[in-house]
């Protein structure tokens, strides 16, 4: 794993412990935006478009939720970040 890989797995797992127990991908994503802004623009600088990057901090939650201590309960419609209904993963605390 490089060292940006677990610098964002480190982040990630700080950023759930302050989650409630069920949350989205949407949920997540704000609170490693508010708390962790240089991690999130680390993200952003990756991808050509935020709806991509989001799209890979989702598929990271996925990959990583064994050690994130996370399982994918489906998804579901609620507001992204710019306050528009999309739909996103759901996510549940082990």
């Amino acid at each position: 794993m490089s060292t940006i890989e677990q610098q964002r797995l480190s982040v990630a797992q700080w950023c759930i412990t302050r989650m409630h127990n069920n949350f989205d991908s949407h949920d997540f994503i704000r609170v490693l935006s508010a708390t962790h802004p240089e991690v999130y623009r680390q993200w952003l600088d990756d991808y050509a478009s935020i709806q991509s990057c989001h799209s890979q901090i989702g598929i990271f939650l996925a990959n990583q939720a064994t050690a994130l201590s996370i399982e994918k309960t489906g998804e579901h419609e609620s507001l992204n970040i710019y306050n528009e209904c999309t739909t996103c993963a759901q996510w549940k605390k082990q």
